[in-house]
């Protein structure tokens, strides 16, 4: 299980590339890109404010 911003980040994109090559699951694509932004802005935040 990830344990930071960046590690949660990295798994929700790598779950949404690999939802995006079987082309199912519509609405987890779109779920998994929103958390995989999500924690890229939160770890953004972290380190630059």
């Amino acid at each position: 299980m990830p344990t930071n911003h960046l590690q949660h980040a990295l798994h929700n994109e790598k779950a949404c590339l690999y939802l995006q090559e079987t082309n199912e699951f519509k609405d987890w694509i779109i779920t998994t890109a929103f958390y995989s932004t999500l924690h890229y802005i939160l770890l953004s935040i972290k380190y630059f404010l």
